[in-house]
């Protein structure tokens, strides 16, 4: 770990200041569901264009999407529980990453199932990523600060949502008419070339996602980041393994001793 912090953690798991530059560094992921989650409405648009989908094809896109947040949520809360929120939103950032680089494929193999897989790994590491930095944002400083902290992080993400949008408007869509209108008299085979063009477009944002994740996660390697787990919990924990191992022999501590001194 290179980078450290000084601050000292308390037994009800809170510490005793805010370490500056973990707290910042953790309230950078918040924007980073942000352009996700803006950039699913883009895609709506572009694959309903490509793939000539009805309404009801296009409302997988945020099936997959949201599908992901629900079935993950309750591992992720144990993954945290196991092995603290770094470890969970190291987990978080793998699986963003994955799932961006996984745009690429599926652009070449033209698939639609392929992007709904994708965008299903994008929220499976973006539910790891809000369960994990929304609570640890909290508890990462003095108590009596707590919801300031997570008020200020919150901040963050209509940023990534404006991020978002920028990067459909000038990456993915630029100037010109609609889709729609450009798609508009041509025959199967220039309607082919044309949907190629706009999957090759629909990864320009992605490239520039991948290398942000990339390096807040190489960030997140080298800091070293506090568990902020209540002490009184682990003590509780311990004193009752105690008393398990002492009924799983037949005999509790009080009742031994009184046989010994019988």
């Amino acid at each position: 770990m290179l980078i450290k912090h000084g601050a000292e953690q308390l037994d009800n798991g809170y510490l005793s200041k805010t370490p500056l530059f973990q707290y910042i560094l953790l309230s950078i992921l918040f924007p980073l569901w942000g352009v996700a989650a803006s950039l699913n409405d883009i895609l709506i648009t572009q694959f309903k264009t490509v793939f000539t989908l009805s309404d009801f094809a296009t409302a997988f896109v945020q099936s997959a999407f949201y599908g992901g947040y629900f079935l993950i949520a309750i591992p992720a809360s144990l993954v945290i529980k196991k092995s603290g929120y770094k470890i969970a939103i190291m987990i978080g950032l793998l699986f963003y990453i994955i799932g961006c680089s996984l745009f690429f494929p599926a652009s070449h193999m033209a698939t639609y199932g392929v992007f709904l897989f994708a965008l299903f790994a994008i929220a499976l590491g973006l539910s790891f990523l809000e369960t994990s930095a929304n609570t640890y944002s909290s508890m990462i400083g003095p108590k009596k600060r707590s919801t300031l902290r997570l008020n200020i992080s919150q901040t963050f993400y209509p940023l990534g949502s404006i991020a978002g949008i920028l990067l459909g408007k000038y990456l993915i869509f630029g100037d010109g008419e609609s889709l729609h209108k450009q798609a508009e008299g041509l025959t199967p085979e220039q309607h082919k070339v044309f949907a190629a063009e706009l999957l090759q477009k629909t990864l320009l944002p992605y490239k520039y996602i991948i290398f942000v994740l990339i390096v807040v996660m190489i960030l997140f390697a080298l800091t070293k980041y506090p568990t902020c787990k209540p002490l009184a919990d682990a003590t509780h924990v311990a004193k009752a393994a105690l008393h398990n191992r002492g009924c799983s022999r037949g005999l509790n501590p009080p009742a031994s001793r009184r046989l010994r001194a019988m």
